[in-house]
């Protein structure tokens, strides 16, 4: 089956025009001299700023210049050196001939060289101006072509091998004295472009008042061809051209995030939109696939249902494919055992590949709640909260990711988050884990201390595993892995700030779980980050692959500043 784009264009209906500017009048005469100024480029106008960007022709550049009339210049070569253009090869006024009119190209191009080999337009940019006889120039440059951008959403982006751009216009000839140009007859220009990992392709075309491009995206085993038709491109516009792998059905917009939360939870309909729209069946499961990143206001955040709330549970495969879900303040209306963004998940179910960033639970009096999940039973992997937070008015339970863990909670991350106030226990990755959590990383830099005695950096009880966990930043009031290590919890290879030594577990229930084995101490030194990184991976290369073969965990590395992360 051949695969639809959703084609979105955005087009700036700002005309770029070229800048004259006449500035103090030198002392006139037949031996006036000629004085040129001004650097300045005008950018694309873009569909956000709604506005030029300016940037400037660097020091000892060179600009290409011809003039007639009062001042003689054909093809001279200026360069930029300390406020004024140099080089014209006369200069003088000759006043008796007039007005002198101009134009000025950079970079110094010609017929022959418009194009790149591999057959791309050059980014050229002009100053097109007049200048009253025995005033100085001030020139200012603005693009003469026009410029395409494709921005191909990731899940699509990731797919493809290449991309194909047939444009019907090639430029023949170009007067240098006019900056106009004409096209070949029936001649075409075609450009590839390789996968880049941004997903994000530009190229430069003619201002044409009627033109077609075509472009291919060629994917393995299929490829597309669509078409921008009958648009008029004028010189210094940017076209945003926004692809999107609409017959893949998922979420890509904030609308459909609202209506899944919906659907979900039971309404057959919301807005025109059905449950069945937004996932797709893999080995008969259902794949909710998120397609972009989304940002939320308070206003959107209030037309959301927390997922699997008023005691449903969610048994699907929710897949981020790596975006973030932004500024989301969770809607508290509606009560609940446990409360998250998923408040309940079954052991079928998965979360994975999803970041949340600055979201939030506000004038919170529930206890169990968590941002991610509530209750968690099946597999959360490679997912990461970013600077969310929690405000709590009384003395109530909570932690950073999913309150209750009976799954597996593996490649996780958080850092940056908060509590409103020091009320309650808190619990920074989880409050009571009875299965795995396994291979995370805790950036421990909260904001405040909490008031509960039993707040703890990994959990606060526990039952399960607890392997190959980092932890970053020491805050004095929590315990440094768990409050409670009970005989059936298990910890190894967690290391943690030397500060922790005299409070990491308050009370290991456990004979079999050794701290002397399952704690590792580190002190803040280059040399101790890439002991850690390499006793993580060492883990990973030996008890991670043969306990737990159906994951494949991320490894770890230091960074310019030294510290641990992922890789």
């Amino acid at each position: 089956m051949k695969t639809r784009f959703l084609l979105i264009i955005s087009t700036i209906l700002s005309v770029a025009a070229c800048t004259k500017e006449n500035l103090t009048e030198n002392t006139t005469g037949d031996t006036t001299n000629v004085v040129i100024t001004g650097n300045s480029m005008n950018g694309f106008y873009n569909d956000k700023s709604k506005a030029y960007t300016i940037s400037n022709i660097p020091e000892e550049e060179s600009i290409l210049f011809y003039s007639t009339g009062g001042i003689k210049a054909d093809g001279d070569i200026l360069k930029y050196n300390e406020g004024v253009w140099t080089g014209l090869k006369d200069n003088k006024w000759h006043m008796d001939e007039g007005e002198a009119h101009i134009m000025a190209y950079y970079p110094v191009i010609n017929n022959d060289n418009l194009y790149d080999t591999n057959g791309e337009l050059k980014d050229l940019v002009y100053c097109k101006t007049t200048a009253q006889p025995g005033k100085s120039i001030n020139l200012t440059f603005s693009h003469i072509f026009s410029k395409i951008v494709f921005n191909i959403e990731k899940g699509l982006n990731d797919t493809i091998k290449k991309i194909n751009v047939n444009i019907p216009l090639k430029i023949e000839n170009f007067d240098l004295y006019t900056g106009e140009y004409s096209f070949y007859e029936n001649q075409n220009e075609n450009i590839s472009f390789e996968k880049n990992e941004k997903g994000v392709y530009e190229f430069f075309v003619p201002a044409s008042d009627n033109m077609t491009v075509s472009f291919e995206i060629v994917c393995p085993n299929i490829s597309q061809t669509s078409t921008i038709g009958n648009k008029i491109y004028n010189a210094g516009y940017e076209y945003v051209c926004n692809i999107s792998k609409r017959s893949s059905k998922g979420i890509y917009t904030k609308e459909d995030f609202i209506a899944f939360t919906h659907l979900i939870n039971g309404e057959t309909e919301y807005n025109g939109i059905k449950l069945e729209d937004l996932y797709v069946l893999e080995n008969g499961v259902r794949v909710f696939n998120l397609y972009k990143d989304l940002n939320f206001t308070d206003g959107e955040s209030a037309l959301i249902r927390r997922i699997a709330d008023r005691g449903k549970e969610f048994n699907d495969v929710f897949d981020g494919n790596n975006h973030s879900i932004n500024n989301l303040t969770l809607p508290l209306n509606n009560r609940d055992t446990y409360i998250g963004l998923f408040d309940k998940t079954t052991v079928n179910s998965c979360i994975k590949n999803l970041t949340l960033v600055n979201c939030r639970i506000i004038d919170n009096n529930y206890e169990y709640c968590a941002l991610l999940t509530g209750s968690n039973k099946g597999i959360i992997e490679n997912c990461h909260i970013i600077g969310g937070s929690i405000t709590n008015t009384k003395n109530v339970r909570f932690a950073g990711f999913t309150y209750y863990n009976a799954g597996y909670l593996v490649n996780c991350s958080i850092s940056g988050f908060n509590i409103g106030n020091t009320y309650g226990t808190l619990g920074c990755l989880t409050h009571q884990n009875d299965k795995d959590i396994i291979n995370c990383r805790i950036t421990n830099d909260l904001n405040r201390h909490p008031e509960g005695a039993t707040s703890s950096v990994t959990t606060i009880t526990n039952n399960g595993n607890i392997y190959n966990v980092f932890v970053e930043k020491y805050i004095s009031s929590l315990w440094g892995v768990c409050n409670v290590n009970k005989r059936t919890g298990q910890f190894y290879n967690c290391i943690i700030p030397n500060y922790y030594s005299s409070q990491y577990i308050k009370d290991n229930n456990n004979p079999n779980a050794s701290p002397s084995t399952g704690i590792y101490f580190y002190e803040y030194t280059a040399e101790e980050y890439q002991t850690i990184a390499d006793k993580l991976n060492n883990w990973i290369d030996n008890e991670g692959k043969n306990n737990y073969p159906q994951f494949t965990f991320r490894r770890w590395k230091t960074d310019d500043s030294q510290k641990v992360i992922f890789e």
